[in-house]
């Protein structure tokens, strides 16, 4: 709009600074006023956490991002360190949570993130996988939202894919700060009870703990097929598609 306009020409001119904005898309006035001046606070936050010290502009170096978390229940003990900023081994190297499906749902996230992840714990898998599958995908949670801390400089959002087999799921996420997760997979489409050592029923479930407690707004969509796709395969495209590589860059 042309009030907008005049505004930003004051404001860069104010500041002393070159500011560039393009529409791409979009006719309604309110959207498009409202998303410029989100777009521009996140562009000058972005600008300001590159910055420190009193009237000056000197660059700092990014503090390391880093996450530990312990967690002991009457059922699980649990042992989770992260860091945003490491190289991800590959394979489930530094996974040993007791449960093979749960190790390889989480190598596949680190791998697909880029990020160094390990997890240890010692559960009644001799009951079920219920405590241990829940419970650590709750310390990874935690941990991944004390390593993003204020999340200063993330992309924050992002959409990502996913795809293991015939199955291909797409994610959009948020680091909002007010956890949400929103899932369609079709995880019982060949009426499975187990995936290895983790039941099928638990796959929903632990996606889930692990968005509530990292404080993210995620929603999986698993892309339609005319086959019944393994719950393997979609919950393999799914750790995937939840990679965390976009929207934990600076």
């Amino acid at each position: 709009t042309e009030l907008t306009e005049v505004v930003l020409r004051s404001f860069a001119e104010a500041l002393g600074a070159t500011l560039k904005v393009r529409k791409i898309r979009g006719d309604n006035a309110h959207h498009i006023v409202e998303a410029t001046f989100k777009s521009l606070a996140r562009c000058l936050r972005a600008t300001l956490d590159a910055f420190s010290g009193a009237g000056t502009l000197a660059a700092t170096p990014w503090a390391p991002r880093r996450g530990g978390k312990q967690r002991s229940t009457k059922e699980t003990s649990i042992d989770v360190s992260l860091d945003l900023d490491a190289t991800a081994d590959a394979g489930a190297k530094g996974l040993c949570t007791g449960l093979n499906f749960l190790d390889a749902l989480l190598a596949r996230l680190r791998v697909a993130s880029g990020i160094e992840l390990r997890a240890s714990c010692r559960g009644d898998t001799w009951i079920d996988d219920h405590h241990s599958t829940e419970d650590v995908m709750i310390t990874v949670g935690k941990a991944l939202a004390e390593a993003l801390g204020d999340k200063a400089g993330c992309t924050r959002m992002a959409w990502a894919e996913g795809r293991e087999g015939a199955a291909q799921v797409l994610c959009v996420m948020d680091l909002s700060n007010r956890p949400s997760f929103c899932s369609d997979l079709r995880l019982h489409a060949r009426d499975e009870e187990f995936v290895d050592d983790v039941s099928v029923e638990m796959i929903h479930h632990c996606f889930e703990s692990f968005v509530m407690n990292a404080l993210m707004t995620v929603h999986l969509l698993q892309v339609p097929s005319a086959e019944a796709i393994p719950a393997r395969d979609v919950a393999l495209a799914a750790a995937q598609a939840l990679q965390s590589r976009q929207w934990v860059q600076r």
